[in-house]
């Protein structure tokens, strides 16, 4: 493998002296060689838009894509490799994207083809169908948002799949039920993220895991072994499996089916979390004619309606940004606030992070062991007034429709991307999950009952439309129809006899629901076949005991601090909490018997609270109410400050001027028109003498980030100071020392700067606050020429050697080499070094 992917560089540098094709919109091949596409194709009408009809042929998409705009028909392909009667052989496609069509790449009759840095997404049948081929090589490909990521036809051979993506599909990888043995498929170090991740009806043969040994996986850990098994509702088995030791593999194997085991699958295991940070960066652009501050969001989850942002930031004007995260996976979203509120309103610029190609959705930021830079995020105003047209599509039952199940699964698609979708439940609305045009919610443990719903979705653009109304009716028979249910009731639990009580029989048809009202009551069930799933339970009315638990304050506290952190149980499971904090009810974070909510932020005043809870019969019920004073005190309690004016600055009494007195109870502030006053300060306590008031100064805190670091000549780097500050004032100057002779001063947190030469330089912020004092911080920034991993200050065919080491998993990723920016490092980078080796690119 090692000599394959060095040879491949090889073979790149000395492609260029081959006369190569050039590829400018639809077309078939029909003659051996090299193409390579020449720019994006776009085309709406054909059925095919490239057709390989012949073999050893290489086409190189140089980064471009082949987009069918938005295929509804799942017979138009946008890469096609087939010839009727023959068998085609030798076939390279690389760096290339395709989108938007029925299937993105479809290979028929095919024997050694390999697709590297190849991206399939949003097509809308499937990414890749393989049929009667064999010796298949798929490497470093996104294979994402599609129904069907992969589908593995009859006949296929020898396929490798390794270090790519797979996610974001309705099925991950398709094995087509024509034949039940598929020999010396193996697949490995691959993240499968999709609702089904391996779908078939039949048994069949792959590897899904190479040995154990040291090198960086897919996800970052520290061996290679198996894939990583996600899905989107975060219950894979990668998602949940055990690692006590911590190695990044599961400790158990995982089973596909009764034939095909992955023995290593991956996972992020259970170590304790990094909690060192990192910073995401970019640049915001916006191109309108609105004018507000610019605010920055990080979510965990998508950006849309009922998230709540774990970072907000306001960069004011667009430009460059930096934040600073801990480790995980974060979604990115900007928004211009024209009404000055501090909050995001229908209407207003607003732009996600999109790092793929054309995606339309908001890309997740995986923040894992390094920062991420090139997070680059387009406002865009809302022009768009059309609603989207929302649809019910399969396994969603029609309406009116009667289950014998306990579950009801309702999958829609829309025919534009939608921010958010909420399914209306019986009156309640609950967030579905999906991206895109695809969304579901699988509502389960459900009761014989009807059932009624509908669909509503916002699009990007703010436009709300629903789908029709159904009812379904679950009917899950309790015991086999048409037979006869006896119930026999008596008040003497020991006698079961029919004189001593009453006989019910009941034909049992489907649903039958029994209660019994009172606790001394016992059923006596007898059937001619067996019962399935009879539970009868009395009724519960007695409401829960909810009692206020540490570190909750006792009532009439008197806080000094800016948060209340209340904390119940209760003597039975509840299934919700509610916390009424000054008359407003908000739902508590909990579970069973304990249940939670802090509440920060909070001014000084007088807070009123009180828990409700409800349990799992519908019983409710509430604690006392709690009053508890937050009071974070300027100086000590019992004091009145006065404050004298003076526009005579030698001789500040009351006399010249005026006075303001204040009951210190919190730390209150005046605020002042600027002019020549001078504020007197003097304490009179319950006997009106004069205590003296010191004012002294804290020094200010200098703290900054450099993006990237390392760096390399000529690049532009960003300095960011924003997280400085002074205690008790303001910055009003920033002083900047390169290293490199340049010092620059301003009164911006944000600054670029750009070295010349390679070394290692000390840079030295040194920021003054509102009173004079100064703090310096220093840091250490390497800056080296792009691409010269080997130190010599020059880029040979040794540091093209260590590109190929990473790109083989020989090497851990070193993102200085990704040239593509695609936060990793692949082929493309490869050849973009062999490239600028020879002199056929002028950059890196």
């Amino acid at each position: 493998m090692l000599r394959l992917v060095i040879g491949l560089a090889i073979l790149l540098i000395f492609l260029t002296n081959v006369s190569a094709t050039e590829v400018t919109s639809c077309t078939t091949i029909s003659s051996p060689g090299y193409y390579h596409l020449a720019n994006d194709i776009v085309n709406s009408t054909a059925t095919t838009c490239i057709w390989i009809k012949t073999s050893d042929v290489i086409l190189d998409g140089r980064g471009y894509k082949i987009d069918g705009v938005s295929s509804s028909s799942s017979n138009r392909y946008g890469i096609l490799v087939y010839k009727s009667g023959e068998s085609l052989t030798n076939i390279t496609l690389a760096n290339i994207t395709v989108t938007n069509w029925g299937m993105g790449v479809y290979l028929q009759n095919v024997s050694h083809i390999t697709l590297i840095n190849v991206h399939l997404i949003d097509n809308y049948g499937d990414g890749i169908i393989l049929k009667s081929s064999n010796n298949i090589t798929i490497k470093n490909c996104s294979i994402a948002d599609n129904d069907v990521g992969i589908t593995i036809g009859y006949y296929t051979r020898n396929l490798t799949l390794v270090d790519s993506e797979v996610v974001g599909n309705y099925i991950g990888i398709n094995y087509e039920n024509t034949v039940e043995y598929y020999p010396n498929n193996t697949i490995y170090n691959n993240i499968f993220n999709n609702t089904k991740n391996v779908y078939s009806q039949v048994n069949f043969y792959s590897v899904w895991n190479t040995t154990k040994q040291a090198g960086t996986n897919i996800i970052g850990g520290s061996y290679l072994g198996g894939n990583a098994w996600f899905t989107p509702s975060r219950d894979g088995f990668s998602d949940t499996c055990i690692d006590d030791d911590g190695d990044g593999i599961c400790d158990t194997p995982y089973n596909i089916n009764a034939h095909s085991t992955d023995y290593l699958p991956l996972t992020y295991g259970n170590a304790p979390p990094d909690l060192s940070e990192y910073s995401i960066s970019g640049t915001v652009y916006y191109y309108g004619t609105q004018s507000g501050e610019i605010y920055i969001e990080v979510f965990y989850e998508m950006p849309w309606e009922g998230a709540a942002p774990l970072y907000f930031e306001n960069i004011s004007a667009p430009g460059s940004y930096s934040i600073n995260v801990t480790e995980g996976i974060y979604y990115v979203s900007a928004f211009m606030d024209v009404n000055g509120n501090g909050t995001y309103d229908e209407g207003e610029p607003f732009g996600v992070a999109i790092n793929r190609t054309d995606w339309s959705m908001a890309d997740a930021i995986n923040v894992r062991g390094t920062s991420v830079t090139g997070v680059d995020i387009t406002l865009y105003e809302s022009q768009d007034t059309t609603p989207p047209v929302i649809t019910f599509v399969a396994p969603t039952p029609t309406s009116n429709s009667v289950l014998s199940q306990s579950y009801i699964f309702v999958n829609v698609t829309s025919n534009e991307p939608l921010a958010t979708a909420l399914l209306e439940w019986n009156g309640v609305n609950i967030t579905m999950n999906g991206r895109g045009t695809n969304w579901y919610l699988n509502m389960t443990g459900l009761s014989n009952g009807v059932y009624q719903f509908r669909v509503y979705g916002r699009d990007l653009a703010g436009n709300w439309n629903s789908t029709e109304v159904r009812s379904v009716t679950i009917s899950t028979p309790l015991v086999e129809d048409n037979y006869v249910l006896r119930i026999l009731v008596t008040a003497n639990p020991s006698d079961m006899e029919e004189d001593n009580g009453f006989v019910i029989d009941l034909t049992v048809i489907s649903g039958m629901c029994i209660i019994i009202e009172e606790e001394n009551y016992r059923l006596h069930l007898t059937s001619n076949k067996q019962l399935r799933g009879l539970s009868v339970q009395p009724s519960d009315t007695t409401p829960p005991v909810i009692t206020f638990v540490a570190p909750t304050p006792t009532s009439n506290s008197v806080l000094s601090q800016s948060y209340i952190f209340v904390n119940v149980t209760s003597n039975e499971p509840l299934a919700t909490a509610l916390l009424e904090w000054n008359g407003v009810n908000i739902t508590m974070n909990g579970r069973g018997t304990n249940w939670y909510l802090n509440m920060t932020g909070l001014s000084n005043g007088v807070y009123q609270f009180r828990v409700y809870g409800r349990d799992l019969a519908g019983n409710w019920n509430s604690t006392e109410v709690r009053n508890v004073t937050i009071s974070t005190p300027l100086v000590e309690g019992g004091y009145i400050l006065t404050l004298s004016l003076s526009s005579d600055f030698s001789r500040p009494s009351e006399e010249d001027g005026y006075a303001i007195s204040l009951v210190i109870i919190s730390r209150a502030g005046h605020v002042f028109e600027e002019g020549g006053y001078r504020i007197h300060l003097a304490l009179q306590g319950l006997k009106s003498t004069i205590a003296k008031a010191q004012v002294s100064n804290t020094q200010p805190v200098a703290i900054f980030t450099i993006i990237p670091s390392p760096a390399t000549i000529n690049e532009e780097v960003e300095f960011n100071a924003s997280l400085s500050y002074d205690p008790d004032g303001f910055i009003v100057d920033y002083t900047w020392n390169f290293g490199d002779g340049n010092i620059t001063t301003t009164n911006q947190p944000i600054i670029t700067h750009v070295y010349s030469s390679s070394g290692n330089y000390t840079v030295t912020l040194t920021v003054i606050d509102n009173d004079g004092s100064t703090n310096s911080l220093s840091k250490l920034l390497v800056v080296a020429v792009k691409g010269d991993f080997n130190d010599n200050n020059e880029v040979d065919i040794g540091d093209v050697s260590y590109v190929a080491y990473i790109v083989l998993g020989k090497m851990p990723q070193d993102l200085r080499a990704d040239f593509n920016g695609n936060r990793r490092v692949d082929i493309g980078d490869l050849a973009k070094i062999a490239y600028y080796l020879i002199g056929k690119v002028d950059e890196l």
